[in-house]
């Protein structure tokens, strides 16, 4: 059996399956895998903010306590960062 998308049903999957490659980081450093202290530093000598959002019950306290477990597209010069203490 062959499908065959055409029209606006091909354009939803071409728009859906492109976006599996990876995420665009905007030209932000790619700060995934390294602590959120080093992360911050990294970012901001770029001219770059970090926001991090964690899985901790009390946020983070500790910035070096925590890894960067994923790097979202920033919105204007803010990278959103999801941090936690195990990825």
């Amino acid at each position: 059996m062959t499908v065959r998308l055409t029209g606006p049903l091909a354009a939803a999957a071409l728009v859906l399956l492109g976006g599996c490659g990876g995420t665009d980081l905007g030209g932000a450093p790619d700060v995934r895998g390294i602590d959120l202290e080093t992360a911050r530093v990294q970012l901001e000598a770029a001219g770059w903010e970090p926001s991090a959002k964690s899985d901790a019950l009390f946020g983070v306290i500790v910035e070096s306590n925590f890894a960067v477990c994923d790097q979202n597209t920033p919105v204007g010069k803010i990278v959103p960062l999801e941090v936690s203490k195990r990825c």
